[in-house]
Formats: structure tokens, sequence, C-alpha cells
């Protein structure tokens, strides 16, 4: 097929027809040379021709983000702190990005570095009680596990016993509600879905 064919064909209701949407974004999204392509003239042309407020869906992700981000509540040292809005800014962090690091507190003078993770990508078996779509808790240093997103009333103690942080304390008390809380938001994120 020559250069003339293909335009021909291209810029026909032929190709408009027998092209599915998939078919036309890959086409697109193959179909540029380079960087040198992707051009701010390029893309309000692009934006343009579709009727499209670029600005607007370029901030959409970046408005959610921040939302989330000013859910979340701090102490006068900057450390998270338990509370439904944490909970739920957390949670929504989770879901948007797949996972979240956190530097909290219990109130009480012990700070962890939690990381909140629902995995993307998948490979392998895992193994020890793990399942793919446990909500995966590491408290940095000391230890990691998955749990079940469902449940919503689990156990400080079975906390405290798979992450390594000892169950009978304060902390221990406050943990089990902080990651009980994020499960119970997730939760209801699914079901706003």
């Amino acid at each position: 097929m020559t250069r003339e064919q293909f335009l021909e064909y291209f810029r026909s209701d032929k190709f408009q027809e027998e092209m599915s949407a998939d078919d036309c974004l890959e086409i697109f999204m193959g179909s540029l040379k380079g960087s040198s392509d992707i051009t701010k003239e390029n893309i309000k042309e692009l934006a343009s021709t579709y009727n499209v407020d670029i600005e607007k869906v370029m901030k959409k992700d970046s408005t959610e983000l921040t939302d989330a981000l000013m859910e979340i509540e701090m102490d006068e040292y900057d450390e998270v702190v338990n509370c439904l809005e944490t909970y739920m800014g957390v949670a929504s962090l989770i879901k948007q990005q797949g996972a979240c690091l956190i530097g909290w507190t219990d109130g009480l003078g012990t700070h962890y570095d939690i990381l909140f993770s629902l995995p993307r990508c998948r490979q392998g078996m895992v193994q020890g009680g793990l399942k793919w779509d446990d909500l995966f808790v590491s408290i940095m240093r000391i230890g990691a596990f998955g749990f079940d997103v469902e449940n919503e009333n689990t156990h400080f103690g079975y906390y405290a016993e798979k992450l390594g942080i000892g169950s009978r304390n304060e902390t221990a008390e406050k943990v089990g509600e902080f990651i009980n809380g994020v499960k119970k938001e997730l939760n209801s994120l699914r079901k706003k879905e």
C-alpha cells in the first residue's frame, strides 16, 4: 500500500466504519514517530478537534489526589493520626495509586512508617495465608502481611501478631483501629463503583 493509498483510506468513511474505537486508539497511540511530535500546539489542536478541555482532563486526576491528601489528619509533628478523615484519605490514595506510605503515630510517642498496598501487578503463587486481593500492610523495619479487606473488624491482636509489633499494648490497639478504618473506607469506595 502506498502512502497516498493509506491516507485516502484513512480519511474515508469506510475507515471509520470498519475500525473499532480500540483500533483507532491503537493507531493513534502508535503513529507518532517520537517525543518531538508531542508539542503544546499539537495537543491544543487535538483538544480542539475533539472539543475537549485538556486542562480540565489533566486537573481531574491531580484534584482527586490533592483532595485525598487534604483529608488526612496530622498532628503538630506532621505525623498521621487515627480518625475517620484519615481513613477516608488513605483509602482514597490506595484506590487511586495502588499504594500509600504513611508516617503514622499512635499519639503516645510511637511512630511507624506504614505502607499500604493493593497490588495491581500479580505474578506467581503467594503462600503463607496470603491472597492476591488482600490489603498488604508493611510496618517498615518490623513486619508485613496481607489482610482480608472484607473483614473490617479484625482483632488488633491478629494484626499485632502478623506484623510483629506485640499485642499487649495501646499501640497495637491503635494500629488495629487504623487498619480496620482504612479497610472499612476501601469497602465503602468499592460499593460506590
